[in-house]
């Protein structure tokens, strides 16, 4: 036992399977031990699965029939079976399409209504000639995507497309050269504050007109208009808290105009399809119709192509 135990303690050499030889090298990889054992365990197994398959074969029941030796077939070497669903009558299929056509308005309309309640709650919270102002929507960090919902609501006036007349600007008359240097407009836009123009701040100077005036009175002034750092600090809280709102209120304004437009294509492809299911010869127009309205019929999944279906004139009684 004392002789095992140190035979396994004193290290031994790892021997090795040798490689290929360099002249031999045009034969490929040489095959290893582990190589083989993979080798035969596939083709035993495969050689195993053969011989159950002969002894299934040899065994089996000529008359042998089951239900569902009808109802199964193949398609393409994949095994394909009926579920015994049969079709829904033509005129209950109707019924149904109109039925979901008015689970759709009905949270089309539930919808639209959300976004007037988000298109107030943004006027309340952001002045709307801040908005208008492109540079003051840059400075509150609204993308385009949140832009064009803005525009789609009507909270900023729509883009001018072509060439058409310049903006109008504000005209200011100095009397010399150094007033105008010295010159400085205060800003017009607005932020989340109101008006926040360079001298919007700042104090008007008092102008001395001969009055008996009490210093108390400014002083008292002084320190009215002084805001201490508390004070400071709240203002910016507020102010981070209102840009925070205005983001969650402008990301849930997209992300309901998409809806509702989903929602509307879904409303005219089953209110189409149950016209194509009514009665009357129809027919597609090949390629739809030049300028038709997306209105008229669309198919998802082919946006700005048109469907457009024809019906024959019938008299009716």
């Amino acid at each position: 036992m004392v002789g095992s135990s140190l035979r396994n303690a004193v290290s031994r050499r790892n021997h090795k399977e040798r490689g290929q030889l360099a002249h031999r090298s045009k034969l490929g990889h040489l095959e290893k031990h582990k190589d083989y054992v993979k080798r035969a365990r596939d083709y035993h197994s495969k050689q195993d699965r053969i011989k159950v398959l002969r002894e299934k074969a040899a065994m089996r029941n000529k008359d042998e029939f089951y239900f569902g030796m009808i109802s199964s077939k193949t398609q393409k070497g994949m095994h394909v079976q009926d579920r015994g669903n049969t079709p829904l009558p033509t005129d209950l299929v109707r019924v149904l399409k109109t039925q979901d056509s008015g689970y759709i308005n009905m949270q089309r309309a539930i919808g639209l209504n959300k976004i007037e309640r988000i298109k107030n709650a943004l006027a309340a919270l952001v002045p709307l000639g801040s908005l208008a102002s492109a540079d003051a929507r840059e400075d509150l960090g609204i993308s385009d995507a949140q832009e064009a919902a803005l525009r789609e609501v009507g909270l900023i006036p729509p883009e001018r497309k072509g060439k058409g007349k310049q903006k109008a600007g504000h005209v200011v008359f100095k009397e010399t050269e150094e007033e105008v240097r010295k010159y400085r407009p205060s800003s017009s836009r607005l932020t989340l504050n109101g008006p926040a123009g360079e001298d919007a701040g700042e104090e008007e100077e008092d102008v001395d007109l001969g009055w008996k005036d009490d210093g108390k009175k400014k002083r008292r002034r002084k320190s009215a208009t002084a805001e201490s750092p508390d004070e400071e600090e709240v203002t910016a809280a507020r102010v981070a808290a209102t840009e925070k709102t205005l983001t969650k209120l402008l990301t849930e304004l997209s992300a309901r105009l998409k809806r509702s437009a989903d929602l509307t294509r879904a409303s005219r492809e089953l209110e189409l399809t149950r016209a194509l299911m009514g009665k009357g010869a129809k027919k597609k127009l090949v390629g739809g119709r030049k300028g038709t309205a997306i209105e008229d019929g669309e198919q998802e999944g082919r946006e700005g192509k048109v469907r457009v279906f024809k019906w024959r004139a019938e008299r009716r009684k």
